[in-house]
């Protein structure tokens, strides 16, 4: 598949090929994945099988080798206690070597007709979609997706400053269409999630996250991860993925060491902004809209507290009944200055009304009083001409006389 030997993954070169390459990567999960191989193995459209062992507490080689038929990749990361799922599955994705790629979570199995319903052509990709799930269990199909090798390089894979639990998806699929690629849903019926918990027990988290029931710390990491997507710079083919060196131990076995690189490093003060915004954004989910609005700018976690509150109140929901109460309240409140701004403005209508009559009228007075005036102008130089020419005559006859008797 590759060189005996390679310095890192950046130097490796893979000769693409016609077929299908099934991609994935876990930290742990054997059980899972030992379900979901079986089924995998059962398709002979698979040509090859790339597996990422993200530094499993227990190895995967056994179980690889108890099912390897020849197209079982494994690919082993060392002394990694984190689990960054994008940079995982861009390391595998970059061991693929046929030129339709399959991702696929590591707890779920394929079922009867999946090639068949999904015939891959240039121009579409497939994924799973939250929206159609019939149940629970089917939202966790969202993350599958079937497209083709160029198209998945193109957009530069996955998005590595998303480095918890959830939003990669969406962001890979965001920057697909981008690309005027047509998404087409999976068929639910293809697929099944084997149904699991600790979903983030792996995944990295502020400690103020910790105390979270597992469930809820994943819509918080969702939230966090959309949030500091959109506030990093575009994932492009700008970036670098992480760098590996690798080191082929056989045709089916290679050791990966990670190369320190901090091109994907994000700023402390996001994360920490991060946070807060998606405890808003999860309060607007749980219904609440004025409740964020007051405590915008809070700087002791009031919110925080109510949200952690509110979570952990699973006797008698008396914490959820009063921050119900008190958004109640405020929606009635908020309706009310809603009727009383409007009638401000009703008012201030009237008053720009009666005001603008004022001002007509104002006008008008003016003009009479311009007119007035113009006309007391024009009839007082007329009469001064008649006066002047009644007093010219006798005045030259008196002026006449005098002069005679001055003779």
């Amino acid at each position: 598949m590759k060189e005996e030997m390679t310095e890192s993954i950046k130097s490796t070169t893979v000769k693409i090929r016609e077929g299908i390459s099934l991609f994935t990567a876990c930290k742990n999960r054997g059980e899972n994945l030992e379900k979901a191989l079986k089924t995998w193995l059962r398709f002979p459209e698979i040509d090859e099988i790339i597996l990422v062992d993200w530094a499993s507490d227990l190895s995967l080689e056994p179980l690889v080798e108890r099912y390897q038929d020849g197209r079982i990749v494994l690919a082993v990361v060392s002394n990694q206690k984190k689990w960054i799922l994008t940079q995982a599955f861009n390391l595998a994705a970059r061991l693929t070597t046929c030129d339709k790629i399959f991702k696929i979570d590591a707890d779920v199995e394929i079922l009867t007709g999946f090639f068949e319903h999904h015939i891959l052509q240039p121009g579409i990709f497939y994924a799973g979609n939250w929206i159609n799930q019939r149940n629970e269990n089917e939202q966790y199909l969202n993350g599958m997706v079937y497209l083709y090798r160029d198209d998945f390089f193109r957009v530069n894979g996955y998005n590595e400053f998303i480095q918890m639990y959830g939003w990669d998806d969406d962001d890979l699929y965001g920057r697909l269409q981008a690309q005027r690629l047509k998404r087409v849903d999976i068929s639910n019926d293809t697929l099944h999630h084997i149904e699991h918990e600790h979903r983030t027990i792996h995944q990295d988290a502020t400690r103020a996250l910790f105390s979270l029931p597992d469930s809820e710390r994943a819509v918080i990491q969702i939230l966090m991860n959309r949030y500091i997507s959109r506030q990093m710079e575009p994932w492009s083919s700008k970036q670098t993925m992480r760098d590996f060196r690798m080191e082929q131990r056989g045709d089916n076995h290679i050791l990966c060491d990670p190369l320190i690189d901090d091109n994907r490093v994000i700023p402390p003060e996001l994360w920490e902004i991060s946070r807060v915004v998606a405890v808003k954004d999860r309060m607007n989910q749980l219904g609440f809209s004025l409740l964020p609005e007051i405590f915008s700018g809070d700087e002791d976690g009031g919110l925080e507290k109510l949200y952690h509150l509110y979570i952990s109140d699973e006797k008698g929901g008396t914490v959820k009944t009063v921050l119900h109460a008190i958004e109640n309240k405020l929606h009635h409140y908020s309706q009310e200055a809603a009727t009383l701004q409007q009638l401000l403005k009703s008012v201030e209508r009237e008053l720009k009304a009666v005001s603008a009559d004022f001002e007509v009228e104002k006008e008008r007075v003016v003009n009479l009083e311009d007119q007035i005036n113009q006309l007391h102008r024009s009839w007082t130089w007329r009469i001064g001409r008649v006066l002047v020419s009644i007093i010219a005559v006798p005045l030259r006859l008196f002026l006449g006389l005098v002069a005679k008797k001055r003779r």
